[in-house]
Protein backbone atom coordinates (compact mmCIF):
# COMPACT_ATOMS: atom_id res chain seq x y z
CA UNK A 1 0.00 0.00 0.00
CA UNK A 2 2.50 2.29 0.58
CA UNK A 3 4.95 1.72 -2.58
CA UNK A 4 1.06 3.06 -4.39
CA UNK A 5 0.93 5.76 -2.33
CA UNK A 6 4.75 6.84 -3.24
CA UNK A 7 4.22 6.16 -7.21
CA UNK A 8 1.19 8.23 -7.12
CA UNK A 9 2.65 10.89 -5.10
CA UNK A 10 5.67 10.76 -7.76
CA UNK A 11 3.03 10.75 -10.71
CA UNK A 12 1.36 14.07 -9.54
CA UNK A 13 3.68 16.73 -11.21
CA UNK A 14 2.93 18.54 -14.44
CA UNK A 15 4.44 17.88 -17.73
CA UNK A 16 4.70 14.94 -19.83
CA UNK A 17 1.07 14.10 -21.53
CA UNK A 18 0.65 10.23 -21.65
CA UNK A 19 -0.20 8.75 -24.62
CA UNK A 20 -1.66 5.39 -25.10
CA UNK A 21 1.59 3.10 -25.23
CA UNK A 22 4.37 5.93 -24.87
CA UNK A 23 4.94 9.18 -22.56
CA UNK A 24 5.75 11.68 -24.51
CA UNK A 25 5.64 15.54 -24.27
CA UNK A 26 4.19 18.38 -26.61
CA UNK A 27 6.69 20.70 -27.25
CA UNK A 28 5.09 23.34 -29.46
CA UNK A 29 2.19 23.92 -32.11
CA UNK A 30 1.65 25.58 -35.35
CA UNK A 31 -2.07 26.33 -36.47
CA UNK A 32 -2.32 27.88 -40.25
CA UNK A 33 -4.20 31.65 -40.13
CA UNK A 34 -7.16 30.19 -41.81
CA UNK A 35 -7.24 27.40 -38.97
CA UNK A 36 -7.46 24.07 -41.54
CA UNK A 37 -4.40 23.15 -40.44
CA UNK A 38 -2.04 22.45 -37.48
CA UNK A 39 1.43 21.20 -37.10
CA UNK A 40 2.66 19.79 -33.54
CA UNK A 41 6.41 19.16 -32.67
CA UNK A 42 6.17 16.30 -29.77
CA UNK A 43 9.17 14.75 -27.89
CA UNK A 44 9.25 10.52 -27.73
CA UNK A 45 11.45 8.43 -25.86
CA UNK A 46 14.73 8.59 -27.88
CA UNK A 47 14.72 4.37 -27.70
CA UNK A 48 11.40 4.17 -28.55
CA UNK A 49 9.95 1.72 -31.04
CA UNK A 50 7.82 2.76 -34.05
CA UNK A 51 4.73 1.43 -32.76
CA UNK A 52 5.00 3.66 -29.53
CA UNK A 53 6.07 6.48 -31.81
CA UNK A 54 2.97 5.93 -34.24
CA UNK A 55 0.78 5.54 -30.81
CA UNK A 56 1.99 8.78 -29.65
CA UNK A 57 1.45 10.62 -32.60
CA UNK A 58 -1.94 9.07 -33.27
CA UNK A 59 -2.64 10.48 -29.39
CA UNK A 60 -2.55 13.92 -30.46
CA UNK A 61 -3.98 13.55 -34.04
CA UNK A 62 -6.93 12.03 -32.52
CA UNK A 63 -7.71 15.18 -30.03
CA UNK A 64 -7.40 17.65 -33.24
CA UNK A 65 -8.83 15.92 -36.06
CA UNK A 66 -12.50 16.94 -35.46
CA UNK A 67 -11.24 20.62 -35.06
CA UNK A 68 -8.50 20.83 -38.31
CA UNK A 69 -8.79 18.81 -42.05
CA UNK A 70 -4.88 18.62 -41.53
CA UNK A 71 -2.62 17.60 -38.91
CA UNK A 72 0.98 17.13 -38.91
CA UNK A 73 2.80 15.73 -36.08
CA UNK A 74 6.21 15.69 -36.30
CA UNK A 75 8.24 13.33 -33.28
CA UNK A 76 11.78 14.25 -32.53
CA UNK A 77 13.50 12.59 -29.88
CA UNK A 78 14.88 15.69 -27.88
CA UNK A 79 13.80 18.79 -26.87
CA UNK A 80 16.09 20.76 -29.45
CA UNK A 81 13.91 20.44 -32.54
CA UNK A 82 15.51 23.78 -34.51
CA UNK A 83 18.71 21.53 -35.26
CA UNK A 84 17.22 18.38 -35.48
CA UNK A 85 15.31 15.92 -38.52
CA UNK A 86 12.15 14.51 -36.87
CA UNK A 87 12.08 10.71 -36.69
CA UNK A 88 8.36 9.87 -37.86
CA UNK A 89 6.15 12.41 -39.83
CA UNK A 90 2.40 11.72 -38.96
CA UNK A 91 0.18 13.09 -40.79
CA UNK A 92 -3.73 13.11 -41.13
CA UNK A 93 -4.97 14.55 -44.59
CA UNK A 94 -8.33 13.38 -46.29
CA UNK A 95 -9.44 11.28 -43.55
CA UNK A 96 -6.30 9.24 -43.57
CA UNK A 97 -3.59 8.98 -41.52
CA UNK A 98 0.16 8.14 -43.18
CA UNK A 99 3.20 7.82 -40.92
CA UNK A 100 6.75 8.11 -42.54
CA UNK A 101 9.77 7.49 -40.35
CA UNK A 102 13.64 8.66 -41.09
CA UNK A 103 16.23 6.35 -40.95
CA UNK A 104 18.47 7.88 -38.09
CA UNK A 105 21.08 5.20 -38.48
CA UNK A 106 24.96 6.20 -39.34
CA UNK A 107 25.15 6.88 -43.12
CA UNK A 108 28.52 6.09 -45.61
CA UNK A 109 29.10 8.68 -47.81
CA UNK A 110 31.14 8.09 -50.79
CA UNK A 111 33.96 9.31 -51.42
CA UNK A 112 34.82 8.93 -55.38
Amino acid sequence: MIAVAALAVGCAHDAPVHGPAETFVVLGEDRASDKSAITINIKVGSQAPESQVKAAAEAVISKYRSEYVKVTVKSFSRDDVTHEIPIAVSTLEGGQVRHVFNSTGPQKIPTH
